[in-house]
């Protein structure tokens, strides 16, 4: 943890775990993030994030023969009863486009993604893709601002 002037985070070892019944244990792994945000600005509704690193990625997809996902539970919808009856309880038109970021200013110092591997599976056409070796650098990021990125990869099928 880190508090002032910015406050940040970093983690160690962090795994997102897949449903049973898939190959691989993990959907998502990391060896390290890390990010932090300016304290004082957001007083003045501006929100700057430092650079946002991801070392050590590994992301398995996979697609069963019956056609599930390990990503199903994290795309579907939760059910409950309150969302089979839509209630309106807001006043504003139906047309308005305001948002919880009206008159806030975002900016990213830079996102760094390193050793990263993605695999792909997928049973029922008996595909497999593996990305390694991916590195991703985007340089500081500002809403209307152009920035630069550079993208690199190794795969093979």
């Amino acid at each position: 943890w880190q508090f002032f002037p910015s406050v940040g985070l970093e983690l160690g070892q962090t795994s997102l775990k897949n449903p049973q019944g898939f190959q691989n244990p993990n959907l998502f792994s990391v060896s390290q993030v890390g990010v932090s945000v300016a304290v004082m600005p957001l007083l003045d509704k501006t929100l700057e994030i430092g650079s946002i690193t991801l070392d050590g990625a590994q992301v398995h997809l996979e697609t069963l023969k019956d056609g599930r996902s390990n990503l199903d539970s994290l795309t579907a919808a939760p059910q409950t009863e309150a969302a089979a009856e839509p209630t309106t309880t807001s006043d504003a038109p139906a047309d308005s486009t305001a948002s919880a970021t009206d008159g806030w200013q975002i900016s990213l110092s830079g996102v760094t993604v390193s050793n990263a591997r993605l695999e792909m599976s997928n049973a029922q056409t008996g595909t497999f893709t593996k990305l390694y070796d991916v590195g991703l650098n985007v340089s500081e990021f500002a809403i209307d601002q152009w920035t630069t990125a550079n993208f690199e990869m190794k795969g093979q099928n």
